[in-house]
């Protein structure tokens, strides 16, 4: 059941890219996503889901159609405009795209950089709001106590975590996340999974995510987009996508249509244990959790204790998040006060609990 019943935010029409002028890489996609709609994007690799995402917020040029995104077509946008329209379109990666030897709070400032000027960007002139802002944020994807440490200490998860934080930052109507989870396990890839459906139903941001796990594509989506060698060849609900159109999407038989170690429709159910996934047979469940019912979490994810356990011995003492006057107002966050993020116990670090923005 779609609960997204926004306005469209997002229309592609006759969307097709071709890098070499012959083979086309997307070939007239027509999409749309309304605010707050949570849209997986499913299909083999080189089927063209990267091309689209980078096609929305204009990290390439489409050969043909339009692309309209709250009222204005961003292929014909040119310069401030442009960056004005990005500023709205955040995008989460695969490899994260963090600055490493920064800190956590460092790389989620970055995403105020576009409302920056060149000046302030450089110098990392960022206000007390702002600063408050993205602890509170770091805060509501379970980092809190990791504010202070080098993003090349942390975990696969938490480093995306960060991601997530950086592009929320923006305050984005829409959030483009390509391949998420692709390099991560289980239980991180179901930790971010739930970060980025509490955006689209707590925030009201709209996402559009790539995926090759199926299995999570059924139990998070508002919508599924299946893309087979450049079109689009499935747009439906998900309790619409069954095996035999799976394996059209994949260029499989029947029988194979559970691909890329994503559970097949027929069944879900076997793999979703040994996958840390709870399958379209639990979607009624987690559905009731995000309006209200029985088992609905308090106020936003629940901040899950991470894959790794971790070492952590960074404190502002080095000068890093000094120097950059990341040292919020008395009044701030309670994560502001601390001057070095607390090592975790042995099994693990300690999860976060929520903080409200």
């Amino acid at each position: 059941m779609n609960r997204a019943g926004g306005d469209v935010l997002l229309e592609l029409r006759g969307l097709a890219k071709s890098y070499d002028g012959r083979a086309r890489a997307l070939d007239g996609v027509n999409l749309e996503v309304r605010r707050g709609e949570f849209v997986s994007i499913i299909g083999s690799s080189g089927a063209g889901k990267s091309t689209l995402l980078r096609c929305v917020n204009r990290l390439i040029d489409p050969t043909e159609g339009s692309v309209t995104f709250d009222g204005d077509d961003v292929t014909r946008v040119r310069g401030r405009a442009l960056r004005a329209c990005r500023r709205r379109i955040a995008m989460v990666f695969q490899h994260y795209n963090l600055v490493h030897r920064a800190t956590a709070i460092e790389n989620v400032l970055q995403g105020r950089l576009g409302y920056k000027s060149t000046v302030a960007g450089m110098f990392g002139l960022f206000s007390e709001d702002e600063k408050r802002r993205a602890f509170a944020i770091l805060g509501q994807v379970g980092l809190s106590d990791f504010a202070y440490v080098r993003t090349d200490q942390l975990s696969g998860g938490q480093k995306q975590r960060v991601g997530i934080a950086r592009a929320l930052v923006q305050d984005p109507l829409l959030m483009l996340a390509d391949e998420p989870i692709a390099s991560l396990d289980p239980k991180s890839s179901r930790t971010v999974m739930e970060h980025l459906r509490w955006a689209a139903d707590e925030l009201g941001v709209a996402c559009l995510v790539n995926l090759h796990q199926v299995d999570f594509a059924l139990e998070f989506s508002d919508r599924i987009v299946g893309l087979a060698g450049g079109k689009l060849v499935f747009d439906g609900a998900p309790d619409e996508l069954d095996a035999a159109m799976i394996a059209r999407i994949y260029g499989t038989d029947v029988e194979g249509a559970g691909v890329d170690g994503a559970a097949g429709v027929a069944d879900a159910a076997d793999s979703d244990a040994a996958n840390g996934c709870i399958g379209p047979a639990a979607k009624a469940d987690r559905a009731a959790g995000r309006t209200g019912g029985a088992g609905a979490p308090a106020t936003g994810p629940v901040a899950a204790a991470d894959d790794d356990a971790l070492s952590v011995a960074a404190s502002a003492s080095d000068g890093s998040a000094a120097a950059a006057g990341l040292a919020p107002a008395a009044d701030g966050p309670a994560a502001a006060a601390a001057a070095a993020a607390p090592a975790p116990a042995a099994d693990g670090p300690t999860a976060s609990g929520v903080v409200a923005a």
